[in-house]
């Protein structure tokens, strides 16, 4: 049940059992959760007591959906923060929202006072558990670590700006203070590469863990695609063209601004032969930056056939979009860690236009997702767009495709970290790679 079905009777306590955290909604946060919605519904994980405590969005997203089986039984439920500590929790001061959000945690954990506690984004607690702030006794840390980039200088193929080298060693202070907080248990990565470091070169790196990366559509032990099959998604888009498909969040970020810039260079033939689709959330403090450039794009280049479509995209409808576009965009801008963008393209087979920056640059090259570019160059991103309108098929390598998205099933996923929720209990007094 969830909180607001829980007025009727208070939600329970739950002691010694497993609480899983995730205060604020982020653009993974959906697909994840559902993810462990349908483990928690697997007879392995019966026995399993949980208490999810989740933004209100979520729940209100996922109530319904995924909950009903997953919750069956009374040994879970699903609890929402308060519009107050929603608040807290996304501040938009880093200390103060890592502290509020440490804060909040331990209110629950005292509430609930399970024997462990699982951190969906983890990143927001690196400076409290760097701190060495005390968590209640007997009680365990688990989390997923999104954007470690401590090992980056060894993926780098060209020069990092003296930001970027202040980043990365300021990120790698919080690594190592935060692996040695003694209630640490397990830190979850998707970025395989940092696993492989920090089991190398780091005194707690044994306490990391690698997460396979869920695809989505979803794909089968094999490989192969789920789900519904696409169709009457192309409908509008004019016959001959090459269409480019840029979906979710349109952000600084995600490149929208150089993408836009690129576009204005595509000499005129490039434009007759492509066809880009923009959908997704235009973020309130961009609309009036992306308006104007793309009333410069229809100016310069009235050839190119560009259509917006601002707002969410359900995802059966975007599962459609992904399958029937010849190439997703994914200029990222310095991005770190793993993308739900790359996922999805990877589940559908499509070629990706990306940033050569960090692991989305090195999984692209090794695995022959696409183009790997200098993404903050408009002209290099004008170059790749060209390139693929000239021979759609020939930079990227299906069959390596699929044999990266074998084994991201979102089922691995869920078992990963319930596989280890579910142990803990077992390894009480032993802190791992403490």
């Amino acid at each position: 049940m969830t909180e607001s079905g829980a007025r009727r009777g208070a939600p329970r306590r739950n002691l010694g059992g497993v609480l899983v955290y995730e205060p604020v909604e982020y653009g993974h946060s959906k697909d994840h959760l559902v993810c462990l919605g349908r483990g928690l519904a697997e007879p392995r994980f019966a026995g399993l007591r949980a208490t999810l405590v989740l933004a209100p969005s979520l729940v209100d997203a996922l109530e319904g959906e995924v909950w009903g089986e997953a919750l069956r039984g009374g040994r879970r439920q699903v609890v929402a923060v308060t519009d107050e500590e929603l608040f807290r929790c996304a501040r938009p001061n880093g200390v103060l929202r890592a502290i509020d959000r440490w804060r909040v945690l331990l209110d629950y954990v005292a509430r609930f006072q399970p024997r462990i506690a699982h951190i969906m984004m983890l990143d927001e607690l690196q400076l409290p558990l760097f701190a060495r702030l005390p968590t209640p006794p007997n009680v365990e840390l688990t989390g997923v670590l999104f954007r470690p980039s401590m090992h980056y200088g060894s993926l780098e193929r060209t020069g990092r700006t003296p930001a970027e080298v202040l980043r990365h060693a300021r990120k790698e202070l919080l690594h190592r203070g935060m692996l040695r907080h003694s209630s640490l248990r397990r830190v979850f990565s998707l970025d395989p590469l940092f696993v492989d470091y920090a089991r190398r070169c780091l005194s707690t790196g044994r306490k990391v863990a690698s997460l396979p990366d869920p695809v989505f559509p979803g794909v089968d032990e094999a490989g192969s695609r789920t789900g519904p099959p696409a169709s009457g998604h192309r409908d509008t888009v004019p016959a001959g063209r090459v269409l480019f498909l840029m979906f979710g969040s349109l952000t600084e970020r995600k490149g929208i601004l150089p993408l836009l810039g690129a576009l204005e260079r595509l000499d005129a033939t490039t434009a007759r032969g492509a066809a880009v689709l923009l959908a997704g959330r235009v973020p309130p403090g961009l609309d009036a930056a992306i308006t104007s450039g793309i009333e410069r794009v229809r100016a310069r280049r009235p050839e190119l056939w560009l259509e917006v479509r601002d707002g969410r995209i359900p995802d059966l409808e975007l599962e459609a979009l992904v399958a029937k576009a010849d190439v997703i965009l994914a200029p990222y801008q310095h991005f770190i860690g793993s993308s739900g963008v790359l996922m999805w393209a990877a589940g559908t087979g499509t070629p990706v236009i990306t940033q050569k920056y960090g692991l989305l640059g090195e999984w692209c090259r090794r695995h022959g997702l696409g183009m790997a570019i200098d993404s903050t160059s408009d002209r290099d991103l004008a170059d790749a767009i060209a390139a693929y309108v000239e021979c759609p098929s020939g930079h990227h390598d299906p069959d390596r495709i699929r044999q990266f998205v074998e084994g991201r099933t979102p089922e691995a996923f869920a078992e990963t970290i319930l596989a280890e929720l579910a142990g803990a209990g077992a390894h009480r007094g032993r802190r791992v790679g403490s």
